[in-house]
């Protein structure tokens, strides 16, 4: 959409010369460990079918609904919002889990995770994300939309 030839750009810039281009970089601000968290937490569980039923007994004591831990897509962060709110909901349950995995089994996995879930500013960044990602997904719908809004 942004390109110098034949983008929605340089196209606008044809019948608007003035047009003031503003390009951003934020979503490459974002830390990937956040990321990389979401996606090295949906590996752990979607490996073993185990693990799943052990995390399903640290859910049930944290009494927090048994979901399963969703993959974050492709798509980066249009879907990222359903992720951060799934791990922010069991996110307490996570840390236990991932605590009792290190004691029990010293797997580096988990000591990673472990070592993520418990620094104070992956929980301040998927706040963030949970807060602001909504914001996002509904303006690319919008600009998504088979018919105009700009009167809307």
């Amino acid at each position: 959409m942004m390109r110098e030839h034949h983008s929605l750009m340089s196209l606008l810039k044809k019948d608007v010369p003035s047009l003031y281009v503003f390009k951003s970089d934020a979503c490459h601000k974002l830390p990937r460990h956040i990321e990389d968290l979401t996606r090295n937490i949906y590996n752990y569980f979607n490996s073993s079918s185990k693990r799943t039923v052990e995390f399903a007994e640290f859910q049930t004591f944290c009494n927090v609904k048994m979901h399963k831990i969703l993959h974050p897509s492709q798509t980066r962060w249009l879907s990222f919002q359903a992720v951060d709110t799934r791990i922010l909901e069991q996110y307490e349950s996570l840390q236990l889990f991932f605590i009792d995995c290190v004691s029990k089994h010293d797997i580096l996995a988990c000591d990673n995770i472990l070592q993520k879930l418990n620094d104070p500013v992956t929980k301040l960044f998927l706040y963030f994300l949970d807060f602001v990602l909504p914001f996002f997904n509904n303006l690319n719908k919008e600009m998504q939309a088979e018919s105009p809004k700009l009167h809307v």
